[in-house]
């Protein structure tokens, strides 16, 4: 099925989104995840870990950083791998997450709402 992607879609009610915990989504067959960042700003990641697709939204908030509770790499708003804790610590390129940031997710009169146009990568 074909949707329009810059568009903005109501994704939740704004109470929903309480502050310091993670809102699964799905949205136009895309699975989301939702934050409100530590200056309440509202963030948005695809619900996926890159390393092993596990459900991000499983996982734990850290400040402005979302932890995959499989593996424990972590992502900021942004989608970029910002820590792995096993041994070298290297962060693998490709560990990315495709980002829907406070221009495409943002609440509203009551209501969260996001759009899901091109993602962004760092």
């Amino acid at each position: 099925m074909t949707f329009l992607r810059n568009t903005w879609y109501m994704a939740m009610w704004s109470e929903n989104l309480a502050a310091g915990t993670l809102l699964p989504r799905m949205l136009l067959g895309t699975p989301l995840v939702f934050w409100r960042d530590t200056q309440g700003r509202v963030a948005a990641l695809e619900d996926r870990c890159p390393h092993r697709f596990a459900p991000l939204s499983k996982g734990k908030l850290l400040g402005d950083r979302v932890q995959c509770g499989y593996h424990g790499l972590e992502f900021d708003g942004s989608g970029a791998c910002v820590r792995n804790p096993h041994v070298t610590g290297r962060i693998p390129p490709a560990a990315k997450v495709p980002s829907f940031r406070s221009s495409s997710a943002t609440l509203r009169s009551g209501s969260g709402w996001a759009s899901l146009k091109r993602p962004t990568h760092h």
